[in-house]
């Protein structure tokens, strides 16, 4: 086909096609990666909250007043996060790089775990002297329905803080199943956290510093003999 424009026009040319800047796409990304489900015109007219609408794309450009553009755009943004395994990897390493030492242990395979520790967390892994009470050592227990997977879980090995007077996360783990491999990774991820500190302090690395560590799910009892194992390897 071919099309041809004659005749006498009274309107104006067409302008030219407006883009958002980049300090503008920044706030966009932002805005539409904190809020993946709201759609171009609740982006338009604000995000919802307790208090009304919040924060509208509109405030950000005047380009992006039109729903035909914010949807364009936000669908530009979606499939970016969704890059594919490439797009993972690239990201996880990028994060592993700017966050030194918060990774403490990752497998990427058919057995995934994937453990973090924060400076506070790592810092009450071990304690100085016994505490009074039942509250020394570690208790683990794995969270089921975290993830959007129901098969993953999130697994925590918590430790007690005297300062907070509560128990507090030691080490987060990442695992997409619930196997003796799993189990045995993030108690790997765990003592070897441990040894780290004590070796940081200077102490001689002896058995009765794993032996506060104790699981507190069904699903870990043969994590528990795994554990023993461990502990008789190190050992």
């Amino acid at each position: 086909m071919r099309f041809t424009n004659t005749g006498d026009h009274n309107h104006a040319k067409p302008g030219h096609i407006l883009h958002i800047s980049k300090t503008e796409r920044v706030r966009f990304e932002t805005l539409i990666n904190t809020n993946p489900t709201t759609g171009p015109l609740g982006l338009i007219v604000g995000i919802p909250g307790i208090n009304g609408p919040g924060e509208s794309v509109a405030d950000i450009s005047d380009v992006l007043l039109n729903a035909g553009q914010v949807g364009k755009e936000r669908l530009k943004v979606k499939a970016k996060s969704h890059g594919g395994g490439d797009s993972f990897i690239a990201a996880f390493a990028r994060f592993s790089e700017q966050h030194p030492g918060f990774v403490i242990y990752s497998q990427l395979d058919a057995v995934t775990v994937i453990s973090v520790q924060s400076s506070l967390m790592r810092s009450q892994m071990v304690k100085e002297q016994l505490l009074k009470g039942p509250i020394n050592g570690l208790v683990s227990d794995a969270a089921h329905g975290w993830w959007k997977e129901c098969t993953s879980l999130l697994l925590v090995s918590s430790v007690y803080c005297p300062d907070l007077l509560c128990w507090v996360p030691g080490v987060l783990s990442y695992t997409n199943g619930a196997s003796a491999q799993h189990f045995k990774y993030h108690f790997l991820g765990v003592i070897q956290s441990i040894a780290h500190k004590v070796e940081l302090k200077k102490h001689p690395i002896t058995d009765e510093l794993f032996a506060g560590v104790c699981t507190m799910n069904l699903l870990n009892i043969q994590s528990t003999f795994l554990l023993i194992l461990v502990i008789l390897f190190f050992s």
